[in-house]
């Protein structure tokens, strides 16, 4: 028996005896016998749905703290992007960039 229906069994309920019974080499017997019956109904596996994020469970005494929380966060944010520090350069700054790739100002001689 292989791997892979081994596995299947063991999904469908069969202990490892009943498995081992399967794989023995069968006996001549003079009664027949009756087809095995699963202990569960094999049941197709359904796939696995990607799991949603919850929202959180707050007791009412928590929640106007979480309310405030999250104006807060909003806040923050706001402020961050208002005053991130990122100045714009000028047109001159450009100017000034390119002249001193082009011909930088030799330093120690004028």
């Amino acid at each position: 028996m292989e791997l892979d229906q081994i596995l299947k069994l063991i999904d469908a309920g069969f202990t490892k005896a009943d498995i081992e019974a399967m794989s023995a080499p069968a006996k001549e017997s003079t009664e027949p016998t009756a087809p095995a019956e699963p202990a569960e109904p094999i049941k197709e596996a359904a796939p696995a749905a990607e799991p949603k994020p919850a929202e959180p469970t707050v007791s009412p005494d928590f929640s106007a703290l979480l309310e405030e929380m999250k104006g807060i966060r909003k806040q923050l944010q706001m402020q961050a992007i208002l005053h991130d520090g990122f100045t714009p350069a000028s047109p001159d700054d450009a100017e000034k960039i390119m002249a001193s790739i082009i011909n930088p100002p030799l330093k120690g001689k004028e």
